[in-house]
């Protein structure tokens, strides 16, 4: 009777060792899925500035030029904060990349912590200050520009920018939500596996 006992007891701590060692593995996968669906989301911003950076490259620098100061001053700022924002975003990827899951569970959850802010410090005042110095480049373009293009056409592009940016920041912030949120999530899947 006391060998069967015992024999319980044992396989009972087996079970529930092999239990929790499913659980843990079971949401490391998902800290190792959010933190690759937060890597996604910036290669995708990579992207798309990539893209727009291009785009301004070969209209406002090869087809159309600028020939005054402010307008070679506004293809400079625009192309540059966005040049600037890829290169934070390479290093966002660089940084997480470089949270090492064999670390102990603490160490992780604290990595995770540390990169959150960071990501948070990007979304907040750098963003803020590349877009406005964009909308600056943008304006700059402006007197250059209304030279060359009818007068209704330079009052539309003007009036266009402020509703055009609330429309562009507004997607910005769902996408910093949807962000925060994964990260948030990564940050209470480390938790987990901390306990």
């Amino acid at each position: 009777m006391q060998d069967e006992l015992f024999e319980w007891k044992q396989s009972w701590k087996k079970e529930q060792s092999e239990a929790k060692e499913s659980m843990h593995t079971d949401w490391s996968k998902q800290a190792t899925a959010k933190r690759n669906a937060s890597l996604v989301s910036q290669y995708a911003t990579i992207v798309i500035l990539s893209c727009t950076v291009l785009f301004i490259y070969l209209f406002l620098v090869r087809w159309y030029p600028y020939s005054t100061v402010a307008g070679k001053t506004g293809v400079g700022l625009m192309i540059g904060t966005l040049l600037f924002r890829i290169l934070i975003e390479g290093f966002s990827i660089q940084k997480a990349r470089s949270i090492k899951t064999w670390l102990s569970a603490e160490a992780y959850t604290k990595a995770t912590i540390r990169y959150r802010s960071f990501r948070k410090f990007v979304h907040g005042p750098v963003t803020i200050s590349i877009v406005v110095i964009y909308l600056v480049g943008f304006y700059l373009l402006m007197p250059e520009f209304s030279r060359h293009a009818p007068l209704w056409l330079t009052v539309l592009c003007c009036a266009s920018v402020p509703p055009g940016a609330f429309i562009m920041i507004q997607q910005i912030r769902k996408g910093i939500k949807k962000e925060m949120a994964i990260l948030q999530d990564w940050i209470k899947l480390n938790s987990m596996l901390d306990s």
